[in-house]
């Protein structure tokens, strides 16, 4: 959250820059400058930052470090976990299916995955793939079962959506939901023929080039250019954190620091 925040700050302060017609935008010293100062003032150990216009990169940066007791700098190919940052790779797949008319959006889940189950028959007739992505199918989280279960396989996990009942009615209000991303993840990989990982490989990382992108917490580890996990305890001091991964609720969020249990506060 703290690294969105960041990003954040600094499309606004670009985009204000932008607006005002009394000053020219700000150069890339001064871009850089509020970012080192935004990083030191809500101690974030260390953050990257791409700007690009069209195909051409105008800034690529790293600011801090990726590992603050070794301290390695973070470079432009650092490689962060991303945690469920990993929707927008679901659900960019399943935008790429839909643009290949393997998917319709308004269409119901079940007419392209026949085992897709929810509570009640009605629920599971009319959910389509927008609502996965929507979080709006009237499910709560659930997340325990995953959370407990992590050796358990994406199939298990798909098939326990039976037994979720809904605590809303669909489309009727916004309820995160980790689950409805894993049918999503599950389904473009069905669709496909293939698992999910090689699908957003196929649909997402060939076509853009992105060859030092991995959707494995083990591969990342094994890059010497890659971040250390922190967080901050209650006095603020930043603290290193071992990570886990997510295993076949993937789809959802690859990574994230450990500890991290449902309804524990951070």
């Amino acid at each position: 959250m703290r690294l969105l925040q960041v990003f954040g700050l600094v499309l606004v302060a670009v985009a204000s820059h932008a607006d005002a017609q009394t000053r020219p935008p700000p150069s890339r010293a001064e871009l850089e400058a509020v970012v080192e100062r935004m990083r030191q003032e809500w101690k974030v150990p260390g953050t990257a930052i791409a700007i690009v216009r069209g195909e051409e990169p105008l800034l690529l940066k790293g600011f801090g470090y990726r590992d603050l007791e070794k301290k390695q700098p973070v470079t432009e190919r650092t490689l962060f976990r991303i945690g469920s940052i990993t929707k927008s790779f679901t659900a960019a797949g399943v935008a790429a299916l839909a643009t290949q008319g393997k998917v319709e959006w308004n269409k119901p889940v079940r007419e392209v995955l026949p085992d897709f189950r929810l509570y009640e028959d009605e629920l599971t007739a009319r959910v389509t793939p927008v609502d996965l992505l929507s979080h709006r199918t009237g499910l709560s989280r659930h997340d325990s079962i995953w959370y407990y279960n992590r050796d358990w396989s994406r199939e298990q996990l798909m098939s326990r959506l039976r037994y979720m009942e809904p605590s809303k009615d669909l489309r009727e209000t916004f309820q995160y939901n980790n689950f409805m991303f894993l049918a999503a993840g599950y389904l473009t990989g069905r669709v496909l023929g293939t698992s999910w990982e090689d699908a957003v490989g196929k649909l997402i990382f060939q076509p853009l080039s992105m060859t030092a992108t991995t959707i494995s917490l083990e591969e990342m580890e094994q890059n010497r250019d890659h971040a250390s996990s922190y967080l901050k305890d209650k006095q603020e001091a930043i603290q290193k954190a071992p990570s886990y991964a997510f295993g076949s609720l993937a789809p959802a969020g690859l990574a994230s620091r450990l500890g991290h249990a449902p309804g524990k506060k951070y």
